[in-house]
């Protein structure tokens, strides 16, 4: 499970953003728990992505700014904004973006949730895109009474698959 929001940044102007998607967000202590999909701001003609990197705690954590290159990502900006991993809450510090790889100035910016019950609280509302979904099917042994203790359930990982940008 993914959980993603899209920041609508407003091109050429200096401007700060916030992101709140209501759930407790999954933290792996390496950090790149965050990925976005490209950018380019004032003064650098290099794509660059919104990622995070968490405190000791894992409760919070800074928000970066980073491009890719062949030996692995390079820090741009380490201190872009925070993150609040229980909250589920990211604020990106005042910064001039020119330009998204999506249309309409859209940065796509995806977590994992701690839990893949996804919970929607006040205006936030679950939205399916099926044309970019992948749906797997595991026949439910519990509700038709062959596994009465849930034994025999499958369980998969749901986490990041260790890329840098969101595809």
């Amino acid at each position: 499970m993914i959980i993603r929001r899209n920041l609508r940044s407003i091109l050429n102007s200096f401007t700060q953003y916030e992101l709140c998607y209501g759930n407790e967000f999954h933290v792996v202590s390496e950090g790149f728990n965050i990925k976005s999909t490209g950018f380019t701001v004032q003064g650098s003609s290099d794509l660059l992505y919104f990622t995070d990197v968490p405190n000791a705690d894992k409760l919070k954590g800074a928000i970066a700014i980073v491009k890719e290159s062949d030996a692995g990502p390079i820090v741009v900006v380490p201190a872009a904004g925070t993150i609040d991993y229980v909250k589920g809450e990211i604020l990106i510090n005042t910064v001039n973006i020119t330009s998204t790889v999506k249309a309409d100035g859209i940065i796509e910016i995806q977590a994992v949730p701690e839990s893949n019950d996804v919970i929607g609280l006040k205006d936030l509302y679950l939205q399916l895109d099926i044309s970019n979904s992948t749906i797997n099917m595991a026949r439910d042994t519990i509700s038709s009474g062959e596994q009465i203790s849930g034994v025999g359930f499958p369980v998969a990982s749901s986490y990041t698959n260790g890329q840098l940008s969101r595809k």
